[in-house]
């Protein structure tokens, strides 16, 4: 098998150079892309009076206004047909002739929701007797956390369910969904409880561990098919077989990323269940005191006979209150179009993109808590990838490419890839089906001079064969991992439509998301091979008689590609 693998990987490499070309007339284009522009964009871009330029603020706008201006000086046609246009008063009140501004003709304007879990979250279970009740009410933060990305305010009262582990499809066939007695468990409009853990833990050689233990244990794959079952919320504790740190420590830095969260406004729906985290002080009266269960015995029972012991908690019920205070913010996707010069294959678009937003002042984001407050200038993240699109852009304009080119930068990134899901999700300005490819520039500025990570590996072979053609005019290293990155940036919404992309990438650094990623730091010479790479590989697209195919790699080829990309790079380094 494992031969069978490797010969496959040795003909997909080799077929790689055989296929896609470099057509002509790309010349004027490539010798367009300059650093010294790429170095005036920048001075702009990450300079501190742009004060991190997160989506929502002054600055934001600003660098919209500065990226709209560019596209208009390039010749770049705006996508809006009719101009936006705003009546305006003169000092006497008086309405004047209404007026249009340049700039919101290129601008793909979007509102946001930036919600913060307020201090009045509250959490209170309920026992039920003979001849009475007993309350216990709880902190936030103090007694429990909250995961919640809802953005509204959320109220339930209802029944608690436990429900093991919170596996629904286990090893041999293992599942907590059903109860002692075999039969389905109902969790419809109950709260789910489960163990932050999976069967036999401590076992190296349990069939859990040995077959995806990130997949048992993370709570987020729990909640999701909670959800599926129609639960209200998901309660989650420790297991006591296992000696950890406590709950807060152990989720510290996940858990920072929910108390202020964004959403766009056309998706305030609630798509995911609040998680909460329970202290052991919670977990201890629940189990311990109001239902009289021993939940170590319970456990220890499941891991010895792998059979599952879920119930629903008799008499006991859990009312929780979320109190979420948000502001509503506006933004940007600049966006400019470049008419293909092909009668047949100009209705089809090529998409080249980066996102232009950072984190403003670390006020979310940021690396180093310490830091907030000061001005994270992002000149890497994406201030690199943004002056490439731009030399991109104005590449493309000296050219006449057969398939139409569209040029989006976008905003809201950092808050979850808010622009682009807004572009696919909500307002695509050309069908999506007539998307052939995307190409993504984003943090293109650092690291080795010639490595350059290249994601849209695992999802088309096409695609590679198209940057593998095109880097041999430019002679960099290709690499193909981006590990978690991969769906990390504004390719993602692309790939998840089933439409390839190309994602340039140079890699992390130290000043990731801190107020040190500076221009001094850039590496011009490398942002402009890059660039260069990108418009070639751009130009292969938009020129080329047929379009790549959305294809999604295998599991064990991908492993092989990653094998072969970590081998050179280490290579690479040894060498330089």
């Amino acid at each position: 098998m494992k031969n069978t693998i490797l010969k496959s990987i040795v003909v997909f490499l080799f077929t790689i150079t055989l296929s896609a070309q470099v057509m002509d007339g790309y010349k004027p284009g490539l010798q367009a892309i300059s650093k010294e522009e790429m170095k005036v964009h920048e001075q702009f871009l990450a300079s501190d009076s742009m004060k991190g330029r997160a989506a929502g603020t002054d600055e934001n706008l600003l660098a919209a206004m500065y990226l709209a201006e560019f596209y208009r000086k390039q010749g770049l046609q705006p996508v809006f047909e009719t101009p936006r246009r705003r009546k305006e008063k003169d000092y006497a009140g008086q309405l004047k002739v209404e007026k249009s501004s340049l700039y919101e003709e290129y601008f793909q304007k979007f509102s946001l929701q930036k919600s913060q879990l307020n201090e009045k979250s509250n959490l209170t279970i309920t026992k039920k007797y003979d001849n009475g009740s007993k309350e216990v009410s709880y902190e936030l933060s103090k007694d429990f956390f909250l995961r919640y990305t809802g953005g509204t305010s959320y109220s339930v009262s209802s029944p608690i369910v436990f429900a093991g582990y919170g596996i629904y499809d286990g090893e041999d066939g293992y599942t907590d969904y059903v109860n002692v007695e075999g039969d389905s468990l109902d969790v419809k409009n109950k709260i789910v409880l489960v163990v932050d853990s999976y069967p036999r833990y401590s076992d190296s050689s349990s069939a859990f561990r040995k077959a995806n233990e990130l997949h048992y244990r993370m709570v987020k794959h729990k909640a999701k098919y909670a959800l599926n079952k129609g639960a209200e919320a998901v309660f989650v504790v420790q297991s006591p077989l296992l000696l950890e740190q406590p709950i807060d420590a152990k989720y510290e830095k996940t858990l920072g990323l929910f108390e202020r969260t964004y959403t766009k406004l056309h998706d305030r729906k609630r798509s995911e269940l609040p998680v909460f985290y329970l202290t052991e002080k919670i977990a201890t009266q629940l189990f311990d005191k109001l239902a009289n269960v021993n939940l170590k015995e319970v456990l220890q029972g499941i891991d010895t006979k792998l059979k599952p012991h879920s119930f629903e908690f008799q008499d006991i019920t859990a009312e929780f209150n979320i109190v979420v205070d948000y502001e509503i913010l506006r933004t940007q996707n600049v966006v400019a179009y470049l008419e293909g010069s092909d009668p047949e294959l100009k209705d089809e678009i090529v998409v080249f993109c980066a996102h232009y937003d950072h984190i403003g002042i670390g006020e979310y984001g940021a690396m180093d808590k310490s830091r907030v407050g000061e001005i994270h200038n992002g000149a890497d993240d994406n201030g690199s990838g943004t002056a490439g699109l731009l030399e991109l852009a104005k590449a493309f304009s000296k050219t006449q490419p057969r398939r139409s080119a569209l040029f989006i930068s976008f905003s809201a990134e950092e808050n979850g890839l808010l622009g682009s899901k807004f572009y696919v999700n909500n307002q695509p300005l050309f069908p999506l089906e007539k998307t052939v490819a995307v190409v993504n520039l984003d943090m293109i500025g650092r690291n080795e001079p010639e490595l350059v990570w290249v994601g849209g590996a695992f999802y088309g072979r096409d695609i590679i064969k198209t940057a593998e053609e095109a880097n041999k005019l430019v002679g960099m290293e290709l690499l193909y991992n981006v590990g978690f990155l991969g769906n990390a940036s504004d390719q993602a919404p692309f790939l998840w439509r089933d439409i390839p992309a190309l994602f340039f990438f140079a890699g992390l650094h130290d000043d990731y998301h801190t107020p040190d990623d500076d221009i001094e730091k850039l590496n011009f010479d490398k942002m402009k091979k890059i660039t260069e790479l990108s418009f070639l590989s751009g130009w292969i697209l938009t020129n080329q008689d047929k379009n790549p195919v959305y294809e999604d790699i295998p599991i064990p080829e991908r492993a092989v590609i990653v094998k072969e990309s970590v081998k050179r790079q280490k290579n690479y380094k040894k060498e330089n």
